[in-house]
């Protein structure tokens, strides 16, 4: 009897260290994959705010920070290929009345 009673307790034991180790086993299973899902949202977020720091958020031309990345790249690039780099700059007289009136016809569009 004394065989019996102390294998039905190691069986016991067994059994109930196996149904903790599958309950922890599921709860840090739903845990890392929603960890898994904050870094994948966390990511795609920032790369949208990295693309939307370097352009303007009503017209959609590149800003100062853009063209400060791309002047250095090909400066960069054009000094290691030994070319010259030429720049032409415009300034726009007037700008705001200009992209009211694109907006406006734009806004015609739809």
């Amino acid at each position: 009897m004394n065989i019996v009673s102390s294998t039905a307790k190691i069986n016991n034991t067994i059994y109930k260290a196996f149904i903790i180790y599958s309950i922890l086993t599921i709860i840090f299973g739903f845990i890392i994959y929603y960890l898994c899902e904050y870094i994948n949202q966390s990511s795609l977020l920032f790369l949208k705010f990295k693309e939307d720091s370097c352009r303007d958020f009503l017209t959609g031309l590149n800003n100062v920070r853009n063209f400060n990345n791309l002047f250095n790249d090909l400066s960069k690039r054009a000094a290691e290929r030994k070319e010259r780099l030429s720049l032409i700059m415009i300034d726009i007289d007037w700008f705001k009345k200009l992209m009211i009136h694109m907006v406006i016809l734009q806004g015609m569009k739809c």
